[in-house]
């Protein structure tokens, strides 16, 4: 079928080539399908299920331009499924969710991206696959990552090259029947490469997961999502980091907190955006999805509702215990470190366009939007990290939305 299409789609560009007499303006547009085999690298029984998050890779494809003509290939989804299929040997089950709404119970998670950088120079495309991947169990504890490389190479088939040859001797007469033909002889040719190439990152991550995690699998007791008890050293803030979750959307990560027994979590309208519906991830580990039930845009405030009374709710404070100097310290999921904590003071309490604004030294990353500010003298949240300001000699300069401003964005919220 794809092929027909792409036929279809040649014989036009033909058509508009005879109109210019050019060798131009053309497109092939593939898809790399994967191959269903695995290697057996381990003879035990495999007893863990693991969630792949390829929300970031799904859909992801590769273009290359040699010459005048644009070879495009989706190889994304194939990748995907090659690394199941490698990785079956490795754990009971694997599966992969490619929206945050599929999110399901797992023992491991998988957080994986690739890309596919191109250097053409006719008729050869050097290529190189670039894939990034950590692995966390399902308390949330990151136990390894890597990242992966493989070289190939796109080389312009003789096929092509002798097509393109008849091509011009013929004074383009023959183009309509050789220039569709050479296009989709290039465009499969591209999509063998990049489909081997998945098959070599797929077990390349399957041999180096079995090296490395092998007996790990083997010693970690099962135990049902969230009934494992996490590696922790005892933190004088265990109460206030199980009150607080990974938030996760499929293009970003980003934190929030419990505000009461109903499941009510509040972090920032721009970690969630326009989403109906969320990832999170609790401190036992459990992964559930929750809805976006409102949003303000203006005070950068959103409310999510999760049926799984999981958690502590943290309490809100008031702006008279925010002052200048006040002891802090912020909770996120900087980088994907998910449950860091940082400490500092309030710098400052400022207003901007009517909403109350605290500047805080504690530090804040990408990923720690949305996580309470905490004032560690009564460990009552007086705020959202909501953002930064970066630049040249900037260092130091967070801002957290009042804790005060959720209730009047969202008077109805109940914080018992």
């Amino acid at each position: 079928m794809n092929k027909d299409i792409n036929l279809t789609k040649s014989i036009i560009c033909s058509c508009l080539l005879i109109a210019d007499l050019l060798l131009g303006g053309c497109s092939y547009n593939g898809k790399v399908l994967a191959e269903p085999n695995s290697t057996d690298i381990t003879s035990k029984q495999p007893t863990h299920t693991l969630m792949i998050d390829g929300t970031t890779v799904t859909g992801r494809k590769i273009t290359i331009k040699p010459d005048e003509v644009s070879l495009s290939v989706d190889y994304g989804d194939a990748l995907l499924e090659s690394i199941q299929h490698q990785l079956k040997d490795i754990y009971k089950e694997v599966f992969v969710i490619k929206t945050v709404k599929e999110i399901k119970p797992h023992d491991f998670l998988m957080r994986i991206d690739n890309a596919i950088d191109s250097t053409c120079n006719s008729p050869t495309c050097n290529l190189l696959s670039r894939t990034a991947y950590r692995i966390y169990d399902s308390s949330g504890n990151n136990i390894t990552n890597e990242n992966l490389t493989d070289d190939f190479k796109w080389v312009k088939p003789a096929s092509v090259r002798t097509l393109n040859l008849l091509t011009g001797l013929t004074l383009f007469i023959t183009a309509p029947i050789t220039y569709p033909i050479s296009v989709n002889i290039a465009g499969n040719e591209l999509r063998d490469e990049v489909g081997r190439s998945n098959e070599r990152v797929a077990a390349k991550i399957a041999n180096s997961l079995f090296i490395t995690m092998g007996s790990r699998l083997e010693n970690r007791p099962q135990n049902a999502i969230g009934s494992s008890k996490p590696f922790r050293v005892k933190s004088p803030y265990d109460n206030l980091l199980d009150g607080v979750v990974v938030v996760r959307t499929e293009k970003s990560t980003g934190t929030g907190f419990l505000v009461n027994s109903s499941g009510f979590i509040v972090t920032n309208a721009h970690v969630v955006e326009d989403e109906k519906e969320v990832g999170l991830q609790f401190r036992d580990g459990t992964a559930i999805s929750g809805l976006v039930v409102d949003r303000d845009k203006t005070a950068d405030l959103a409310l999510i509702k999760c049926d799984v009374k999981k958690g502590v709710k943290l309490t809100l404070g008031k702006l008279e215990s925010a002052g200048a100097g006040t002891n802090v310290i912020s909770i996120g999921t900087p980088k994907a470190l998910d449950w860091s904590v940082s400490k500092g003071i309030v710098s400052a309490v400022r207003e901007k366009n009517g909403i109350i604004l605290i500047q805080t030294d504690a530090a804040v990353n990408a990923g720690n939007s949305g996580g309470p500010l905490i004032n560690i003298d009564n460990n009552e949240v007086i705020g959202v990290i909501t953002f930064v300001l970066r630049g040249d000699n900037v260092e130091g300069l967070n801002f957290a939305v009042s804790a005060e401003q959720i209730l009047k964005s969202f008077p109805y919220l109940s914080v018992k």
